[in-house]
């Protein structure tokens, strides 16, 4: 949370920057390399934030034409600029990620759904995902979003069509960059090919605060309008008020919930984590395994009593224990049970773990069945055949512990 927020900052910084070097470009020229900069700290914080980037411009791009009545080609030379700056700065990351991250899958690539299933499915796909942001469906989507892009685009298209001074043109590349808004949040539906992960969707909550605040600068003030209007523009303004307070209040309950989950959760794991340590040292000495000794294996997942105040979401609120699971070294208990004190190095090579899919279940799996689970006393037990030279210690966290061979 803290490196996405504190990415969002920099979009912020940068956006500004740009805008710095605008105002004279032969002299401050040094704005934008600073520009430049935070870009690629920023692309290297998450990628998805290259769209974030993107409708940020967006926004200021709307208030930079409103606020100055830029004309259509400056306009352009405004959209040149800031397009030149993140073309170079985007590419300057990519060399960096591509020199330093050469043996690295692509992220993004990996979650792409055209690559498995037709058009028609794919975008069957896109077409419910959209929906599914226009309705209530905690924790991440308030149902606010559509009634608020209605909202936008008809005082947008009031203000352009009742502002005499400005020129079609320039009003045009303004609506474009409205809609732009609108639409920037689907990105990733489409090009990933429908649902998509949780945190992916960062850019709807910063595209829904630019409509708002642009809504609000372009509302018709109550003064100017005729005593016949007042009451229709009153009733309007009230509505969007009322729906932006239902729209916060859900936030605020949301992110509360989700932020009291995450710290119960951490608590709950640190119990466990010290538990299991306990018990393992227990294991270690009456087995009589020396220092060396690092296969150790987490089976299963625990049962975790969550409250009615808990809201679990994409990666808040959910255990250690839990992401993982289905990997047969599972990094993530290891490394928390590491990072809060309690030291346990587990490592399997790549011979070590092809034996394991190829031989623990029919040597182990009926002892490991028998075995309770966490936290009740024997969940944690020493393997060992000595006919075929394997020796374990199991931390059988969860009954349905079987896992499939990974995947080339």
């Amino acid at each position: 949370s803290v490196q996405i927020i504190f990415a969002y900052l920099l979009i912020a910084a940068a956006l500004f920057l740009v805008e710095e070097a605008r105002k004279k470009i032969s002299c401050k020229w040094f704005p934008a390399l600073g520009e430049v900069l935070l870009m690629i700290v920023i692309f290297g914080c998450y990628q998805v934030l290259v769209v974030a980037y993107i409708t940020g411009a967006a926004a200021v791009f709307i208030l930079c034409s409103l606020k100055e009545k830029l004309s259509l080609r400056e306009q352009f030379r405004w959209i040149a600029l800031h397009a030149g700056c993140f073309l170079v700065g985007f590419a300057v990351y990519l060399v960096i990620a591509n020199v330093f991250y050469q043996e690295g899958s692509s992220y993004l690539t990996s979650l792409i759904a055209w690559n498995n299933i037709s058009v028609s499915e794919g975008l069957r796909r896109c077409v419910l995902a959209i929906l599914n942001t226009l309705v209530t469906n905690p924790p991440y989507y308030s149902g606010g979003y559509g009634i608020l892009s209605v909202f936008f685009v008809g005082i947008m298209i009031y203000r352009l069509i009742s502002t005499q001074k400005a020129k079609k043109g320039s009003n045009i590349l303004i609506a474009l960059a409205g809609l732009f808004l609108i639409i920037s949040p689907y990105f990733f539906i489409l090009f990933m090919g429908g649902e998509i992960l949780d945190r992916i969707q960062l850019v709807l909550p910063l595209s829904q605060g630019c409509m708002i605040y642009l809504t609000v600068i372009w509302f018709p003030p109550l003064k100017r309008q005729k005593k016949s209007r007042r009451i229709g523009v009153g009733i309007v303004g009230m509505a969007f008020v009322l729906l932006v307070l239902k729209d916060t209040t859900f936030q605020l309950k949301t992110c509360s919930r989700l932020y009291y989950t995450d710290e119960w959760i951490f608590q709950y794991d640190t119990r466990i984590a010290e538990n299991v340590y306990l018990d393992l040292q227990q294991v270690i000495a009456s087995n009589d395994l020396d220092a060396s000794f690092d296969n150790y294996i987490f089976l299963g997942i625990p049962v975790v009593p969550y409250n009615h105040v808990s809201l679990v979401g994409d990666t808040m609120g959910r255990s250690f224990f839990h992401f993982g699971s289905e990997l047969l070294m599972n990094p993530r208990p290891i490394s928390f049970m590491r990072n809060i004190g309690y030291p346990v190095t587990a490592y399997l090579s790549e011979g070590e773990q092809n034996a394991y899919y190829a031989y623990f279940d029919k040597s182990f799996g009926a002892k490991v069945d028998a075995m309770p689970c966490y936290p009740v006393p024997g969940y944690i037990q020493y393997l060992s055949d000595d006919e075929i030279g394997l020796e374990y210690v199991v931390i059988k966290l969860g009954s349905s512990w079987r896992l499939e061979p990974e995947q080339p």
